[in-house]
């Protein structure tokens, strides 16, 4: 069975079985699967998130996802956004 990546609130990853109990409750219960391929628009391009409405743990995991360093713990949201922005553009 394939293991499947989610990360809480708080910024904890977890690891579990896709089929199991603990994967149905972690879907259901709000954490943002890690790996998951990024919502298309009607263009096929990838949707862009609302940085500004995604709690720290959701920045740091999508800022990683695309690449970019960034330190949680010496960092504000802004500031993470920022960064994650500056490599976007």
């Amino acid at each position: 069975m394939a293991n499947i990546k989610f990360i809480s609130g708080d910024g904890v990853e977890h690891e579990v079985e896709e089929t199991s109990p603990a994967a149905d409750h972690m879907r259901t219960s709000g954490f943002q699967r890690i790996g998951d391929a990024k919502p298309e628009t009607s263009g096929g391009e990838a949707a862009k998130p609302n940085l500004a409405k995604m709690k720290k743990a959701e920045l740091v995991a999508y800022a990683e996802s695309i690449g970019v360093t960034v330190v949680p713990d010496g960092m504000t949201n802004k500031a993470i956004i920022a960064a994650i922005e500056a490599a976007q553009a």
